[in-house]
This record gives structure tokens, sequence and C-alpha cells, in this order.
């Protein structure tokens, strides 16, 4: 039933941003287990699995998710944040590197996303990053970060490590 479809994501959604680990796991994981594979719930299970130190856990669950959509920004973000957290700075570069070009209503996870491209070395994340300073043209942050990647220097930064 649609209703009841759009109500367990809005659920999903709400306890994913308030991060109660425990409460992700009893409510959803058995919907999505009985019903999966499931994005909404199943970014939400792995966001908790990255919050409980589990990426091994978070990549088994947005591995399947990359085929069923893969226009969703959610998913390559969360699953370049489990690649980090496993040691495949390739994969994670990979993968926020298809995030970038896609839209998202999630300023937040978009800047951590190019900040992470721009430290990488990496152009696409450059331009990603020129494009979101037009948006945001007082983060300081973000200026600063352009200006240092963009002068001669020492050897990009390992993107996982910040």
């Amino acid at each position: 039933d649609p209703t009841v479809r759009r109500t367990w994501e809005a659920l999903a959604k709400v306890l994913a941003g308030q991060r109660p680990v425990e409460k992700i796991y009893t409510y959803l994981q058995p919907v999505a287990e009985k019903h999966g594979p499931w994005a909404a719930l199943d970014e939400a299970l792995a966001r908790a699995d990255l919050e409980s130190q589990k990426p091994q856990d978070a990549l088994r669950r947005l591995e399947p998710l990359k085929g069923t959509d893969p226009k969703d920004f959610e998913v390559w973000f969360l699953l370049g944040e489990a690649q980090c957290a496993t040691g495949d700075r390739a994969g994670a570069l990979e993968s926020w590197g298809r995030a970038v070009k896609l839209r998202t209503s999630d300023v937040t996870s978009r800047r951590r996303v190019v900040v992470a491209l721009v430290r990488a070395g990496d152009e696409e994340g450059r331009e990603a990053a020129r494009r979101l300073l037009t948006e945001s043209p007082n983060d300081k942050e973000l200026k600063d970060l352009l200006d240092q990647s963009s002068s001669p220097g020492p050897a990009p930064s390992d993107p996982c490590a910040h």
C-alpha cells in the first residue's frame, strides 16, 4: 500500500536524522528484511551501521542499492563513507565522484562529498566546490580549500583522514 510505504519511509528519515541506532535496528530492520531491498530503510540502517562502527554491514546493505536506483545521492554518499571506514579510499573516491554528479537537497552531505573530493585533488570535486560556493558565497572554509587546492604544494591529502 503506497500510504503505508510512505509512512515507513518517513519514519526511516526521521530516525536516521535523530540517530537513535537501537531504535533504527528495532523498528526498521525487520521491515527491511521482510520487504527489501527498500532503499529508504536500507539507507537508514546503513547510517546506523556506520554510527555503530560496522562499515562492512553498511556496505552489505548499500551494494545492492547501486543498481536499483543509480541516481540516489544518499546511496553513493553513504557507500563512500562506508568504503572510507573500511580503508577503501579508491572506492570511496569513485562513489563520491558519482554522488557529486547527482542532485540532492542535503547541502551538508553534498558539501562533505565536495570537500573530500577537493582534498583528494579531484577536478570534478573542484568544479562542484565552485558551484557550491556560488550557492554559499560566505563559506570561508570552502574558499580557502579551493585556494589551497589551486596553488602548487604537497600532494593531495587522504580524503578519508578528514
